[in-house]
């Protein structure tokens, strides 16, 4: 895969080629005039500057749908969007920089570099929140201060709000298929879709559409519609098809032997190699008869990455296969 600044470029092209066919040619340098216009002065105060780009990139999400009463909406809907909007575009950046698993924290970095800043204001018969990146965006686009031949870099944020577009684009389609759904997330991994079908579990829940664009210095509006009804089949088809979470492989000893209860395993903690914990597992369909307490086992288990309010993680932990521990199946990667 290709890099460029230290980005991986690769997911991001293939996304938004993707989302443009999806909107069938659909895409332009600009949308209509006033983005042909601001496209123009920032070129014209640009060249003033001496090739330095000084404006900001800025982006809208604005709410539609029987959710929305006037230009008024539930604060506990509102306050989940935007979470969770917040944290497709930062797992989003997170792939990007090749952190494509569910295991391990995001980068401190990456968070940080990700940060969308809020502000709202109503229009008639929705509500329009208005945000902006919280870092300065100079400092990756001028990483030393100085133009380039190839012109500035672009910033991870910008990145990250255009392939989340290209995500929320998939499901504003119509007649998408389920091997285009595989091939979108392909690149992206788990995390990202498991963040998606959350953004969009909530808009169809809360009956909201979701009108998202994004304005980057020098290029043209990025938009898309995704409504209610749309989001809510999408939600469904990444659930259905498994891609927001990844089979992973746990060893260690069976703490618990109940047809009742998740089966309690003390294992490594995944996130953290230095720890030793004893992890729910949902049983699943697995028949835990041939075993007994205090066995050491090799299981496959499914994990899903969910975020918790405030932006911490949570892992849920499905059990698909569990057999006695045999350190040479393990190993290699075997474990039927």
């Amino acid at each position: 895969m290709d890099s460029s600044d230290g980005f991986l470029v690769g997911p991001l092209d293939g996304l938004l080629s993707k989302y443009s066919e999806l909107r069938e040619g659909q895409e332009a340098d600009w949308e209509d005039a006033s983005d042909l216009s601001r496209i123009h002065l920032q070129a014209f105060v640009r060249d003033r500057r001496g090739g330095f780009e000084l404006s900001k990139s800025r982006g809208a999400l604005r709410l539609t749908g029987d959710g929305v009463r006037g230009h008024s909406l539930d604060i506990s809907d509102a306050g989940q969007i935007l979470s969770e909007f917040q944290n497709l575009v930062t797992v989003t950046g997170a792939a990007l920089q090749g952190q494509t698993s569910t295991r391990g924290r995001i980068r401190d970095d990456v968070v940080r570099r990700t940060r969308l800043a809020l502000s709202a204001s109503p229009s008639e018969g929705s509500v329009v929140l208005e945000f902006e990146p919280v870092e300065d965006e100079a400092q990756e686009r001028y990483p030393k201060g100085e133009t380039t031949v190839d012109g500035p870099a672009a910033p991870l944020v910008e990145q990250s709000v255009e392939a989340a577009i290209g995500v929320l684009g998939a499901a504003a389609s119509s007649g998408l298929n389920v091997d285009e759904v595989h091939q979108l997330f392909a690149s992206l991994g788990p995390r990202v879709a498991a963040a998606t079908r959350a953004l969009a579990g909530t808009a169809a829940k809360a009956r909201l559409d979701l009108n998202l664009s994004w304005d980057r210095p020098g290029s043209g509006r990025k938009r898309v519609r995704a409504s209610a009804s749309d989001c809510a089949t999408f939600a469904s088809v990444l659930h259905g098809t498994g891609l927001d979470s990844e089979v992973v492989t746990l060893t260690g000893i069976l703490r618990t032997i109940s047809d009742r209860r998740k089966i309690d395993l003390e294992t490594t903690d995944p996130e953290n190699s230095d720890e030793v914990i004893v992890l729910a597992v949902d049983r699943g369909e697995v028949d835990l008869t041939p075993f007994h307490l205090g066995e050491r086992v090799a299981m496959q288990a499914t994990v899903t990455v969910t975020q918790r309010p405030g932006g911490s993680e949570s892992r849920k932990y499905t059990a698909i296969y569990l057999s006695p521990f045999d350190e040479s199946k393990v190993l290699s990667g075997r474990m039927k």
